[in-house]
């Protein structure tokens, strides 16, 4: 639901920004998708990413970073992704027999995992978006998931804080609804400004 809301924020903001007559034209990011996946009884490490691979410079060399940044790496090709993937696999089956080794089978839980999904949701003329979804799980009751996107204006590669601009009527009123139908439960529910 959460990434559904997201995913159609952003595109309707990109969307109302990306047609304005003067835009500057520029050339459409284009990726290379990297998968690694592998699991045992320890840990389970699954990573995608789109890895920017053409576009203008400053907005692929923009992006890359920030996928680094979310990654905790330096990756520099689509190829890494497997080297990272293995360390990190190799890195939770460690720190999993840390944990469990000294604990009866039927006393343990589940592998450790850690999920990276980092793709191209959209692009404009003028914008380009980014969703990035993690998921980790090292022991307990359940794992964690974040769920994030990221705007960048591909004329200078700088980060959009999307909700800076809350002057905005209809950026508003759009999250106004959102954030109700978010919390009433769904769309077909309704909630009043009261309650």
């Amino acid at each position: 639901m959460r990434r559904i809301y997201l995913t159609i924020t952003m595109t309707v903001l990109l969307l109302a920004g990306g047609h304005c007559a003067f835009a500057k034209k520029s050339k459409t990011i284009e990726v290379e998708t990297a998968k690694f996946a592998k699991s045992d009884s320890t840990a389970e490490v699954s990573v995608l990413v789109q890895w920017p691979v053409n576009g203008d410079k400053i907005i692929v060399d923009s992006l890359r970073h920030h996928i680094n940044y979310l990654l905790g790496d330096e990756l520099n090709r689509p190829d890494d992704v497997k080297a990272y993937g293995e360390s990190l696999f190799e890195s939770l089956s460690l720190d999993w027999h840390s944990v469990y080794d000294e604990m009866e089978p039927e006393e343990r839980l589940g592998a450790f995992t850690r999920y990276y999904e980092i793709t191209l949701e959209a692009q404009t003329n003028r914008y380009v978006t980014y969703f990035y979804r993690q998921h980790e799980y090292q022991g307990g009751v359940h794992g964690y998931t974040t769920d994030v996107g990221f705007t960048f204006r591909k004329s200078d590669g700088k980060q959009i804080k999307l909700l800076e601009n809350t002057d905005s009527p209809e950026l508003a009123k759009l999250v106004k609804e959102g954030i109700k139908s978010f919390f009433a439960g769904g769309p077909d529910k309704t909630m009043s400004d009261e309650r």
